[in-house]
């Protein structure tokens, strides 16, 4: 499964919310694939 991260998730990844991290790294754990959509880099990048 490859997980594309919306805006809401990367900015809960930087602020460190725990149950967010949580899940994001069972994933990366599992080695599935997760993308940053253009859209969204630029959301959180501004």
């Amino acid at each position: 499964m490859i997980y594309a991260l919306d805006s809401n998730i990367v900015s809960y990844l930087l602020k460190n919310d725990d149950a967010v991290k949580r899940r994001f790294q069972n994933a990366v754990n599992y080695n599935n694939p997760y993308v940053i959509p253009p859209l969204v880099y630029y959301e959180v990048k501004r």
